[in-house]
């Protein structure tokens, strides 16, 4: 999904914006290996929040 997302992103599309998410995740942060638990909800949301903050 990150390289489809990049590769709109260089074709063009302004608007998208990758984040990507492996580094920003460990296990620590999956409830069962693949799905978020609350603190990797959490560092999703800030990763977000820092990025649309960005100019």
């Amino acid at each position: 999904m990150e390289r489809a997302g990049r590769d709109l992103a260089a074709e063009g599309d302004a608007r998208l914006l990758v984040l990507p998410g492996r580094p920003l995740l460990g296990p620590e942060h999956l409830a069962d290996g693949l799905h978020p638990n609350d603190a990797g909800h959490a560092r999703m949301a800030h990763a977000v929040a820092e990025a649309l903050r960005a100019p």
